[in-house]
């Protein structure tokens, strides 16, 4: 994700023309840390040449030098998970110095980084999602009917995230499970476990009411041992109906309008099975997610630019895929891995 945004940032025309001494039309300087302990590897090669990389050796050294870049910087993007509140320490970071963060709130941040309250703020405004409780490992047995999915309060990337089947294996491994998230220090929550098709989709959100462009749907690949390790996705995603396209698009604009500063690119994870409504939301994620790789891929725009400035009066974007409901067999389709490997098919 870092090689790709720092090739489509360092591909944006500069037009501040400001006192920085770089003149409008010219490109703009890309500026990113990285960790001492990666130099000489390939995969950094391609960023050292299209940005200025400051090479930091400790958590302490990172964290002052990335306070000191957003606040000179004329807009600062971070790649980080919600766990443990860390994607929002760095928009409070951005915002003592004085920068341009892009991205969403504070507060927008803190809720969609919290499972169950943005659970519970979904069902408030009716978009469909899934139920979440808090885990008691204290009780004979979790609240509603297995199979459950237990996964941390604040988790992302599938962390510590297990499929429970039954009462037989909740009294099994409960202690087990238990003493892990004890250790981890991460409150437990629960879901109930749905039959369908993984999917996600990506939306562009600006300021302005109703600015929300819908990216192409993508499907997930999820391991099947009970853990739903990430392994990558396909865009756009085979085999779903135009009504379940057609939902999937209406529930994530709903969640976005019903959030006042969800702003930026944003990610959410969705479920689609036979049941009505066909489409939930199981989570989102309020930053830059892997899909970003795949869909740069399938258009000619920068989607760098767009987030730059997402209230430009722009068309929408020109995806590289049939119009309407022929996307869904498109014969051009995007794969890629959890690393950022990329197959264009």
């Amino acid at each position: 994700m870092l090689a790709a945004l720092v090739e489509d940032f360092s591909r944006c025309p500069d037009s501040r023309g400001d006192s920085s001494g770089t003149r409008s039309g010219e490109r703009p300087l890309v500026v990113t840390t990285l960790d001492a302990r990666l130099r000489g590897l390939r995969a950094t090669k391609k960023i050292c040449e299209q940005a200025r990389v400051t090479w930091v050796k400790s958590p302490t050294d990172e964290r002052r030098l990335f306070q000191q870049l957003a606040g000179t910087s004329a807009a600062t993007l971070v790649i980080a998970p919600e766990t443990g509140g860390c994607l929002l320490d760095r928009r409070r970071l951005t915002d003592a110095a004085g920068g341009r963060f892009l991205g969403p709130s504070l507060d927008a941040i803190r809720v969609c980084g919290d499972k169950l309250e943005f659970s519970e703020h979904l069902a408030r405004h009716s978009v469909p999602s899934l139920p979440t409780m808090r885990l008691d490992f204290s009780a004979k047995s979790p609240e509603g009917a297995f199979p459950i999915v237990i996964k941390p309060r604040d988790g992302a990337g599938s962390v510590n995230t297990y499929a429970i089947r039954g009462a037989g294996e909740w009294r099994s491994r409960r202690d087990e499970l238990a003493a892990g998230f004890g250790a981890a220090g991460r409150e437990a929550i629960a879901q109930p476990f749905v039959k369908g098709r993984a999917l996600s989709l990506a939306a562009l959100i600006g300021r302005e009411p109703d600015s929300c462009e819908i990216f192409p749907l993508a499907a997930q690949r999820l391991s099947h041992e009970g853990r739903f390790h990430y392994t990558g996705g396909r865009i756009p995603a085979a085999d779903v109906s135009p009504t379940i396209r057609r939902e999937a698009a209406a529930v994530v604009r709903a969640a976005c309008q019903s959030l006042p500063g969800l702003f930026g690119y944003v990610g959410f994870d969705l479920i689609a099975g036979p049941e009505k409504p066909h489409v939930r939301i199981v989570e989102v994620n309020p930053r830059l997610t892997t899909s970003y790789v795949g869909y740069r891929r399938l258009t000619a725009e920068n989607l760098a630019a767009r987030m730059l400035d997402p209230n430009e009066a722009r068309a929408p974007i020109a995806w590289d895929l049939p119009p309407g409901d022929e996307a869904v067999s498109a014969a051009r389709y995007v794969e890629f891995d959890a690393d950022g490997t990329v197959r264009v098919r």
